[in-house]
């Protein structure tokens, strides 16, 4: 009565009889059989390809693309405040270009003090002019007066010394005769010896008269000469100042090349020597063959790695290159390869000597002094930027030289089941 309603009739009697005693049990039938098998083999082939596929290990990386000339710094030859730029990012410039304008305060002051000087000086030079000018007429004419004097004077003691010789003459027949004593003849010879002195005197007058004449237009002549050197000296240091000012106030780029970034602003203070901006050298290789199969292009990169990266990463190792200016979703990431690794990690001052600027090298080294990388880019004739990308032909625009870029270098390559079960490593060993 317990088993009465659960099983059918005919179902205990089919089991109770004794006809079937002899088949086996049946537990699965055939088209479950079919799934299992299928299923083991899926089991096993992907197994099987676990450990046939590898999976790259990368290592990251940041970094910017160089021309072989690099980049280089256009810097100011003296200090001053910086005025203006004549340039901006992007302009195309040639060597000898006119690129900014400093402000030279001390030169600028030096300049007006020098125009003050010359002010002076051609004031002092009219000044002695005027001055000889008006006392040229009166001095002529005293010296022409007192010459006029001295000629009269010895006109007249010629006249005397005739008078004298006369009777110095007389005297000596009246000594002869005994009428005139000797005393007496010796006083007219004194007259005579007095009257020829006050004539040489004269005469020396005269002689004194035009030397003097002669001193002063000598010393007129020096004093206006000394007055024109003075003039034409301060013309010369005026000359010298602008042309001084001209030439430090304006910064002169010495190369050819395109600006790609502006270091300071107009109104800061630089330095001799500071850089005021960057930009890259118009000469660049063309792409080259290397080993005879993979061409170079023209540009290069400077990667640099974490420091504990550093020493996974070997020359010749592919690299993946994804510039910040292109999507890499939409057209991938540019093919290299290592070209060498720095054998000790990057230093501040060697980072910017490189990168010509130290707000990407202090972001770059912002987790420890990494390891730089030197990385080749593939090239290809068949792209609008002339380099291999990875999934497609690559944006419709040129990859220049300044840019940044994100790397993955390709360090070894693993089999996806060493990855799922990480023992297995060892067993399984690594690709390169």
């Amino acid at each position: 009565m317990a088993n009465e309603g659960i099983f059918r009739e005919a179902a205990l009697e089919r089991l109770s009889a004794p006809e079937r005693l002899d088949q086996g049990l049946r537990i699965v039938g055939r088209p479950t059989w079919v799934a299992l098998l299928a299923l083991a083999g899926l089991v096993v082939g992907g197994l099987i390809w676990s450990i046939v596929l590898t999976v790259p290990v990368t290592v990251p990386g940041q970094g910017i693309l160089l021309s072989p000339g690099g980049l280089l710094d256009v810097t100011a030859d003296n200090p001053g405040r910086l005025l203006s730029f004549s340039v901006a990012v992007g302009d195309k410039i040639k060597a000898g270009t006119a690129v900014a304008r400093l402000d030279q305060p001390e030169i600028r002051e030096d300049l007006i003090n020098a125009e003050a000087e010359y002010r002076d000086a051609v004031g002092e030079r009219d000044q002695i002019v005027k001055f000889q000018e008006r006392r040229g007429p009166p001095l002529a004419a005293s010296i022409a007066q007192r010459r006029q004097g001295y000629k009269d004077d010895i006109a007249f003691l010629e006249k005397q010394l005739g008078w004298l010789d006369e009777i110095a003459k007389g005297d000596a027949v009246l000594m002869d005769k005994q009428i005139l004593t000797r005393k007496s003849a010796l006083e007219t010879r004194v007259e005579i010896g007095k009257a020829e002195t006050q004539r040489a005197q004269a005469q020396d007058g005269i002689r004194n008269l035009d030397f003097e004449a002669t001193k002063a237009q000598t010393d007129d002549e020096r004093e206006r000469l000394n007055a024109d050197l003075k003039v034409a000296a301060a013309e010369r240091k005026i000359r010298t100042l602008r042309e001084k000012l001209d030439r430090q106030s304006v910064v002169l780029s010495p190369y050819d090349g395109t600006v790609i970034e502006l270091k300071v602003n107009p109104g800061e203070i630089v330095d001799r020597n500071a850089a005021l901006f960057s930009l890259i050298p118009d000469k660049v290789a063309e792409a080259l063959p290397r080993d005879g199969k993979d061409p170079i292009g023209p540009l290069y990169a400077v990667v640099y790695v974490p420091s504990n990266d550093g020493k996974k990463v070997r020359p010749g190792m592919n690299v993946r290159l994804s510039p910040s200016t292109v999507r890499r979703e939409e057209f991938g990431f540019i093919e290299g390869r290592v070209r060498a690794v720095a054998e000790v990690p990057a230093t501040a001052e060697g980072m910017y000597r490189t990168l010509k600027n130290r707000q990407l090298g202090q972001s770059l080294a912002k987790d420890g002094a990494p390891y730089e990388v030197v990385v080749d880019l593939f090239a290809a004739g068949d792209t609008p930027s002339g380099y291999r990308w990875s999934s497609s032909r690559g944006p419709d625009l040129s990859i220049n030289a300044g840019t940044t870029v994100g790397s993955d270098i390709e360090t070894m390559s693993l089999p996806l089941l060493s990855l799922l079960i990480p023992p297995l490593r060892q067993v399984l060993g690594s690709g390169s």
